[in-house]
C-alpha cells in the first residue's frame, strides 16, 4: 500500500487548504510571519510558496532559515521542580508546516493498511473510545480462573519524541514499502533542521538535534506511529510464538496488547517463564528504537488467581503494583458485577 503513496507536487488548491487550516492565533516564529499573514496576503505570496513547495518534493535542501526551530518549555504544573517537569513544544515556521502537513497527509493515507489494528492514536477512521471499551472488557476477565492467571502491564514511554532514533524509523519505513525517494522527503524534514531555545522570551544557541521528533511539528505523530508498529508487532509476534503468554479470557479472539501513541497496555499470563520473555522483548525494543519505559509512570495489575505474589512480579518486571480500580486514557477501569449478579437483581 506504502508503494503506492504519490510523490507527485501538490496542486494549488491543496496548498491554500492546509495553509488556511493553520490556526492564526499560533505564535509567529522564528521568521516572524504568522498563520494569519499567511492566510491575508494569499494571493500576493502564492507564487513563492509554491515555488518553495516544488523544490521541497524534487530535493532541493531548505535552507537553515526555513527549517529554524524555537524550543519554548512549558510548565507541566504551577510549581516545576526539576527538568522533567516541562514539556518542550518546537515553534516552527508556518512554510516548515505547510511542508510537513504535506508530507502527513499522504502518509496518513496509508496509516489504516499499515499500522495494526491494537494502534488507535492518529490513524484515520480509529478513535480512542474503542481503546478504552475494550480494555474494560478485557479487565472484566482478569480473574477469570485457569491454572496460571492473568496480568495487565501499562506501560508509559518516558519523552517517547525525544527519544526517537532516525535510522531505527526509516528502517521501518523501508520495510513498510515507502519508496525510496518518499523516505528521503521525510528525512529532509525531520533531519534538516536547526534549533534554538528561548530563554525568557530570547533565544539563546543554534544547534542541531542527532534524534527525535519535534513537538509541534504536523508529521511528527504520523512518524512516532510509523516507527512504534515495531513494537506492536513484534508483541503479535512474541505471541504467536509462545501461545501460552496469552491473557485468557471467554472469547475466542485474543488481544495480546492496545496502544494509542506511547501509551501501552499490554494483557498476558501472569507466569514466570511469560514475564520473562515479554521483559526481554521490551528490552530488546529500547535498545533498538531508542524508546525508554517510565517505570515510575508504568504498572501492572495481577489477576487474584495468579500464582506469582506481587513482589516477586515485581522482581521480574520491576513495574510498580497496582490494583483494581486502574486508570487508562483517563478512564477508570474495574470489574463489574458477573451477569448471574444482574440478572438475579
Amino acid at each position: 500500500m506504502s508503494s503506492s503513496i504519490s510523490v507527485n507536487h501538490p496542486l494549488k488548491k491543496i496548498l491554500k487548504k492546509w495553509s488556511f487550516s493553520i490556526n492564526k492565533d499560533i505564535v509567529a516564529w522564528p521568521d516572524g510571519f504568522s498563520s494569519a499573514f499567511f492566510q491575508a496576503c494569499w494571493d500576493t505570496i502564492l507564487e513563492d510558496v509554491c515555488t518553495t513547495v516544488t523544490d521541497f518534493f524534487r530535493g532541493t535542501p531548505m535552507p537553515r532559515s526555513f527549517t529554524a526551530t524555537s524550543i519554548i518549555l512549558i510548565p507541566k504544573n504551577d510549581s516545576p521542580q526539576s527538568w522533567s517537569e516541562f514539556i518542550p513544544i518546537s515553534l516552527c515556521n508556518v512554510t516548515n508546516k505547510i511542508l510537513s502537513k504535506l508530507l502527513d497527509t499522504k502518509i496518513s493515507q496509508a496509516l489504516p493498511d499499515l499500522i495494526s489494528p491494537s494502534q488507535s492514536g492518529f490513524v484515520p477512521g480509529r478513535f480512542i473510545a474503542e481503546n478504552i471499551l475494550l480494555t474494560q472488557e478485557i479487565t472484566h476477565h482478569l480473574d477469570m480462573r485457569h491454572s496460571k492467571g492473568n496480568l495487565i502491564l501499562k506501560l508509559d514511554m518516558s519523552k517517547a519524541y525525544d527519544r526517537v532514533k532516525w535510522k531505527f524509523l526509516y528502517a521501518i519505513l523501508e520495510k513498510m514499502g515507502f519508496p525510496a525517494r518518499f523516505i528521503a522527503l521525510i528525512k529532509h524534514a525531520i533531519e534538516h533542521c536547526w534549533f534554538t531555545i528561548l530563554v525568557n522570551g530570547e533565544p539563546s544557541g543554534f544547534f542541531k538535534s542527532s534524534q527525535g521528533l519535534r513537538q509541534g511539528d504536523p508529521i511528527s505523530p504520523t512518524s512516532f506511529i510509523l516507527a512504534s508498529e515495531a513494537l506492536s508487532r513484534g508483541l503479535n509476534h512474541l505471541f504467536v510464538q509462545n501461545p501460552d503468554m496469552l491473557y485468557q479470557t471467554g472469547c475466542k479472539t485474543r488481544v495480546t496488547h492496545l496502544a494509542y501513541a506511547d501509551v501501552i497496555i499490554i494483557f498476558t499470563r501472569c507466569e514466570e517463564q511469560s514475564l520473562n520473555k515479554l521483559m526481554q522483548f521490551l528490552y530488546l525494543y529500547e535498545n533498538q528504537s531508542g524508546q525508554k519505559i517510565n517505570h515510575s509512570r508504568s504498572f501492572f495489575t495481577p489477576g487474584k488467581k495468579a500464582n506469582l505474589i506481587g513482589h516477586r512480579i515485581k522482581s521480574i518486571m520491576d513495574f510498580n503494583l497496582k490494583c483494581l480500580p486502574i486508570t487508562y486514557l483517563g478512564a477508570l477501569l474495574h470489574k463489574g458485577h458477573k451477569k448471574h449478579q444482574w440478572m438475579g437483581a
